[in-house]
């Protein structure tokens, strides 16, 4: 992201322009007040009772992306910083929260017909005691069998940031990949994003919180590691997830989604081996 000219950083950027021009003639944003909803975003006011912020995120947002979705929902349309265009990503994520907690039915949808994820039985290594069930995920048992490592299952919320794009291109009669990107080198560059922001994030911090909540309750020792390590997604796991719904694989038609997978698998393997190479010389 420190280089200007990387497909990640022109990739990030563009997300925060789609992001912005999708609220800013938001509807459901036409009965409240934007300014305040931009200052409690930063955290300069307490959300009341019926703001769509009354509840906690999952995961806090970067100070950077939270001063770049202050400015989006206060309308303003000066330019983001060179930080702010950073956080695409983030914002894309942060667009989807919002536009749940409002209710904004076409997103909603569009996210419900379009979302891939994990099948983990109702369990997750931050909320269950016995930890995480993928027994019954497709995309665990192909990685499991061609021996690609495995973390959480294919990454939703990967598959989040492209279903935000996706819309709101969609909406604006615009591309979802930067305007000098191919659609690979695009791809690409959310994978690369959703790496970096799954190791070096708020998902690390708040994952390696609620993991450590669970050891106390089973009277384990708390173990203090170092953020890029802390279990998330795999490479295999975020690819899988950008590429099922960059695609437009169908996530209710099996078939279709298990022979994706398959090849998703194979080019994942393929690339995590070449890199072990370079790494080696």
């Amino acid at each position: 992201m420190r280089d200007i000219n990387s497909f990640a950083h022109k990739q990030a950027e563009w997300l925060c322009h789609l992001e912005r021009s999708l609220w800013k003639y938001e509807p459901a944003l036409e009965c409240r007040d934007r300014n305040k909803l931009g200052d409690e975003v930063l955290g300069l006011e307490k959300p009341g009772k019926d703001s769509p912020y009354a509840k906690s995120r999952s995961w806090k947002l970067s100070d950077q992306a939270a001063s770049a979705f202050s400015m989006i929902l206060k309308g303003q349309s000066g330019p983001f910083t060179a930080e702010q265009v950073k956080t695409g990503f983030e914002l894309s994520q942060e667009g989807q929260l919002l536009a749940g907690r409002l209710n904004i039915q076409p997103r909603k949808s569009y996210r419900k017909k379009n979302r891939h994820d994990a099948n983990r039985s109702g369990t997750h290594s931050t909320k269950t005691l016995s930890g995480m069930d993928l027994s019954m995920d497709l995309g665990t048992s192909i990685r499991d069998a061609a021996q690609v490592p495995v973390m959480s299952g294919t990454s939703g919320s990967s598959s989040d940031v492209v279903i935000a794009a996706r819309y709101a291109a969609m909406e604006l009669g615009v591309q979802w990949s930067a305007p000098e990107l191919t659609t690979d080198q695009a791809k690409d560059a959310l994978i690369d994003l959703s790496l970096e922001f799954f190791r070096q994030q708020g998902p690390t911090v708040v994952m390696a919180m609620q993991m450590n909540a669970i050891r106390e309750k089973q009277g384990l020792p708390t173990k203090d590691v170092e953020k890029s390590q802390v279990f998330t997604h795999s490479y295999a796991e975020i690819h899988s997830g950008i590429l099922l719904t960059v695609d437009g694989i169908d996530p209710t038609k099996i078939d279709e989604v298990r022979s994706a997978l398959y090849g998703y698998t194979i080019d994942a393997k393929k690339r995590l081996s070449e890199l072990s190479s370079l790494t080696e010389i």
